[in-house]
């Protein structure tokens, strides 16, 4: 189904344009909310100080943690308030998720697709396998 959504994949969809079929997996993985949060917030020495003080360190910690982050295959890094948030998706390996959790993931991502694609997994299936 990912590979699919990658080869139908819209290219002025703004939010997000996948390197490969795995880095598309990755954040549709993310985007159905099965996905770690690491919250990191500033010490409040740099909230109290200054605006120009706490924007240069703001910039900073984001630069520091963007550098950590990028060993992290497929991670994504977003600003929220004064905090840093690393979303990093949860493996789907059969070790790490049940069935029906697997199931449940696989319905939310079709339901994603359709959103972006305008068509859902099962659709995108069928396609492939007319092109074929």
């Amino acid at each position: 189904m990912v590979r699919a959504a990658f080869s139908n994949w819209p290219e002025l969809f703004q939010d997000f344009q996948p390197l490969d079929a795995e880095h598309l997996r990755k954040w549709l993985t993310a985007k159905a909310g099965y996905v770690d949060r690491v919250v990191v917030e500033p010490p409040p020495e740099i909230i109290a100080d200054n605006e120009a003080v706490k924007k240069l360190a703001m910039l900073w910690m984001e630069q520091a943690i963007d550098a950590v982050r990028r060993k992290q295959e497929h991670t994504w890094l977003r600003r929220h308030g004064d905090n840093f948030v690393v979303f990093i998706p949860k493996s789907i390996a059969f070790e790490a998720m049940g069935h029906n959790e697997f199931g449940a993931l696989n319905d939310d991502v079709s339901k994603i697709l359709e959103e972006i694609i305008g068509l859902d997994g099962e659709e995108l299936l069928q396609r492939q396998k007319e092109v074929a």
